[in-house]
């Protein structure tokens, strides 16, 4: 299977399910969406869709994007882009097969299980997969479960190196109004390659890391890897192994010939620097006179509107900072007309190499949300606000009592006020907002004391704790007022 020419998109179209090649996806302007069985698989697949995309067709400018939004491209132009790639995305290629390499050593297969990040070995993985969904996979699904593993998950563990984003990186990406818009959307132009990766001319013609391989115990500098080969580093070494005969992929369904599993091996280089990936937001501190910048993660159970500000807004302070992904910089500059932001962002949160849970979800922000960086700051200040008096209250009643009742209040805190937090990025009047923002505090403070009440009440007929307890709610009350 050939990732430039062959039907290997899993679509839903009008009811019906099919797979697609990336030529269709391209050059015609069906309503087509990704059909997977698992949310983070069809966030793998468009994001590999982007990729490919990006590294065929660099736009000159902002007007000729807008035209590849507008509209698809030619069959000509898009035959004539893949020309001289097209070997590169073969996955059963005899030199160089796509995100693999020939002759890996390995004493024994590794289950196609454990291309999909938390199927085996995570906590509660029973419970959130089902049982068999990858014993045997066909070509459609293994190519995107082997770019998933490579560009967004843990390593393999026992030394295998991560990603270029570290253990699990958060992908943020922009929601068009079809999937080939979609993609579109989050393919950058030249100027903005030029902005985010300044050596990006340089390297800009330099093969993938399965094609011109990474010597043993090499260092590699960032600014020395290009756009195709960031995008699809391959940090293992990894062969893929066909069955015998035809199967049914455990995945998707379709029939035809499958992978059983794979060989793995490690490789020993060091890769310095941060590549500024388009589709990942990082953050900075500055330690000891050094800055140190790393990719965005999910590292706490808090939901991810906690973390909004850093997919949204660049800040650059003495000590810290964040800056967005490079597609969400480009969407702020290309938006000035009133346009509703669709964002998505997908991630997994993990523990060494396993998996502890998985986050994608879709925020719907208002529009002028490019011109209001301060309001949607308070947002998400607001709410984590709140949630911080919470827990200092409930930790004084702690250090008093002994009953540890921070956590789960805080559990209860996010489930509450989540939905309020999306109604006022979906609903806000950027215009008219001081309504909206004394509604908002009134819902969070109703929902501080109803959570502060429910936790501590089997503790309120506790003599040797009702002290406390009034205490406590008294410190809650007073700060609570203040912050209205």
């Amino acid at each position: 299977m050939n990732l430039l020419t062959g039907e290997w998109i899993p679509v839903q179209h009008e009811g019906v399910f099919e797979h697609i090649s990336l030529k269709a996806l391209l050059t015609q302007d069906e309503d087509w969406q990704i059909s997977l069985p698992r949310d983070d698989m069809e966030m793998a697949c468009l994001q590999l869709l982007v990729s490919l995309t990006q590294v065929l067709f660099i736009p000159d400018n902002k007007g000729q994007l807008v035209e590849h939004i507008a509209q698809p491209i030619s069959e000509s132009d898009y035959i004539a882009a893949i020309e001289s790639k097209q070997d590169w995305f073969e996955l059963d290629h005899p030199q160089h097969p796509f995100m693999q390499i020939r002759g890996v050593k390995a004493k024994e297969l590794t289950d196609m299980a454990k291309l999909f990040a938390g199927l085996t070995g995570a906590t509660s993985s029973a419970f959130v997969n089902e049982s068999g969904l990858a014993g045997q996979l066909c070509p459609s699904c293994t190519a995107m479960g082997l770019f998933n593993q490579a560009a967004n998950c843990p390593g393999f563990g026992g030394g295998f190196k991560a990603s270029l984003r570290g253990d699990s990186p958060i992908t943020t990406l922009i929601l068009g109004s079809n999937l080939r818009q979609t993609i579109w959307r989050n393919v950058l132009c030249k100027k903005m390659l030029d902005v985010s990766m300044p050596w990006f001319e340089t390297a800009r013609n330099k093969s993938p890391n399965w094609v011109d391989l990474v010597k043993e115990k090499e260092n590699i500098e960032a600014h020395q890897t290009g756009l195709l080969r960031g995008l699809f580093w391959q940090p293992a070494h990894i062969e893929l192994i066909k069955g015998d005969g035809e199967g049914v992929c455990d995945c998707c369904g379709q029939q035809g010939e499958c992978y059983i599993g794979f060989k793995k091996e490690k490789f020993v280089y060091e890769f310095k620097g941060v590549w500024p990936h388009p589709h990942g937001p990082r953050v900075f501190k500055v330690a000891r006179g050094e800055r140190e910048e790393k990719f965005s993660s999910f590292t706490t159970a808090a939901p991810s509107w906690t973390l909004l500000t850093q997919f949204l807004i660049r800040k650059e302070q003495e000590r810290e900072g964040h800056t967005p992904a490079p597609v969400v910089s480009q969407a702020r500059q290309m938006d000035v007309v009133n346009r509703r932001l669709y964002l998505m962002v997908g991630g997994y949160r993990n523990k060494q190499a396993s998996i502890l849970e998985r986050r994608h979800e879709l925020f719907n922000i208002a529009r002028e949300w490019q011109n209001n960086d301060r309001q949607i700051e308070r947002i998400v200040d607001t709410g984590l606000t709140y949630r911080t008096e919470l827990r200092k209250k409930l930790f004084g009643f702690f250090k008093a009592t002994g009953a540890s009742l921070q956590d789960q209040a805080e559990h209860r805190f996010y489930k509450q006020t989540e939905p309020l937090v999306h109604g006022m990025l979906r609903n806000m009047d950027f215009k008219e907002s001081k309504a909206a923002f004394s509604d908002y505090h009134q819902q969070l403070r109703e929902a501080t004391h109803n959570i502060f009440k429910q936790v501590t009440e089997p503790y309120q007929n506790e003599p040797k704790m009702i002290k406390a307890l009034a205490i406590a709610r008294r410190g809650l009350e007073k700060s609570l007022n203040e912050l209205n």
